[in-house]
């Protein structure tokens, strides 16, 4: 075996950073909304506008040291070397302009009837002006990066309430989101278009007849047309439309006070969310050609996830308190790309956190100590597979470790 990493053999053991990596954003922006609302005995209406513009810059400089190492080695891993100053960089402006219009109409037809129905319609304008770097064996090639889009999307919703007793009520909707196309800053991946997705819910809510605690249980159905996913292609990660998804589940809620200074909270998810018309080529097997991903899980969508929390307040003298608190969680295993391989997931982990807290009386003051992870776990919270150029490294981060801390709040 050879060791590269202090440099060309037979150099001497020196350290060399193969990627130092800088992610640079400046912007500036501004937003403005107006409402105007209406409400009587059994009509609540809004009418409202909003406008958005903003000016942001981006730069990602990566000298890739590697390159001219790997070359020079006589390894095989790269057949020629390439220069000193071998470098990808993106860099560029993008200018955002938006505005919307929207509605929400709230009609109680009866004492234990109500209809919902609200309307968005949304504008928006992106351009960008920058260029891209990436290397060769001869030279670094700089090539333009440039384009102006625009796009609109009418969104409604639709929801009908009905109240089966005064602590209960039962609910469906119906709704169609909108997430705006993008233009990335210094990139040549071409504008990707607006992810839209149709929302259905039905659900329960309510609270215990002795008024000490509230529950909910939501089933929930999501059909995606345009889904954007982040994909590696060649040197660079790109963000593209991947046709369809449907996501539908379950999710429980439940608190309940055990008593005046003593509350337990739970809540539960049960997910499925899994690719529609999907065909790809996973870069780390193409070899296999194009792949169909229909019925592959979507990146970070655990099956289950659960979380629980205590909370005890401790009284004390001239209306001070204590607040302690405890909260556990788990979730289930993720991948993070659509392909599913085992080599790019985080199987399941739970997590603890805790909280103690003083507070003076009407919560002026407070001070709080608290831990996070205190198990120490360390869990991948995203990843991804990069260049064949490098051997197809795994490239992935990680949560944060075992962490203390104090607060101290002051309100006026």
């Amino acid at each position: 075996d050879t060791d590269i990493s202090g440099g060309v053999p037979p150099g001497p053991p020196t350290p060399l950073p193969l990627i130092p990596l800088s992610q640079i954003e400046e912007a500036e922006w501004f937003s403005e909304e107006v409402q105007l609302f209406y409400s009587s005995d059994r009509v609540n209406a809004l009418l409202g506008f909003y406008y958005f513009t903003e000016e942001l810059h981006g730069e990602v400089p990566a000298p890739f040291h590697v390159l001219p190492v790997l070359g020079a080695t006589g390894l095989g891993i790269i057949p020629v070397p390439f220069p000193d100053d071998s470098l990808f960089e993106q860099n560029g402006d993008v200018e955002t302009d938006a505005w919307a219009v929207f509605a929400n109409l709230d009609v109680r037809v009866t004492d234990r009837l109500t209809l919902i129905a609200g309307v968005r319609y949304s504008d928006e304008k992106r351009s960008r002006d920058g260029f891209f770097v990436s290397p060769t064996p001869f030279a670094n090639t700089v090539t333009p990066s440039t384009g102006e889009n625009s796009w609109d999307a009418f969104t409604p919703k639709g929801t009908i309430d009905y109240r089966l007793t005064d602590d209960m009520h039962i609910y469906a909707s119906v709704g169609r989101g909108f997430k705006s196309g993008v233009l990335i800053a210094g990139s040549t991946n071409p504008a990707v278009e607006p992810e839209f997705v149709t929302s259905y819910e039905v659900g329960v809510k309510g609270a215990f007849p002795d008024g000490r605690g509230l529950y909910s249980v939501t089933g929930f159905y999501n059909d995606y047309t345009d889904l954007q996913l982040n994909r590696i292609v060649g040197p660079a990660v790109i963000l593209e439309n991947a046709a369809d998804a449907e996501t539908y589940g379950i999710e429980v809620d439940f608190r309940y006070d055990l008593t005046d200074t003593l509350s337990v909270g739970l809540n539960g998810t049960w997910l499925s969310a899994t690719f529609g018309d999907y065909t790809v080529t996973d870069p780390t097997r193409a070899e296999l050609g194009p792949l169909d991903l229909n019925g592959n899980t979507l990146p970070q969508a655990p099956k289950f996830t659960f979380h629980a929390d205590v909370q005890k307040e401790i009284p004390l003298p001239n209306n001070h308190r204590i607040v302690v608190r405890g909260d556990w969680s788990w979730k289930d295993d993720i991948y993070f790309d659509p392909f599913n391989q085992p080599n790019n997931a985080q199987e399941g982990y739970h997590y603890l956190s805790a909280r103690a807290s003083w507070h003076s009386a009407n919560d002026r003051y407070s001070v709080s100590v608290w831990g996070r992870n205190l198990t120490d776990k360390t869990a991948l919270t995203s990843g991804a597979i990069s260049v064949e150029t490098l051997g197809f490294p795994r490239l992935v981060s990680v949560n944060e470790p075992l962490t203390f801390g104090v607060d101290f709040e002051l309100r006026y």
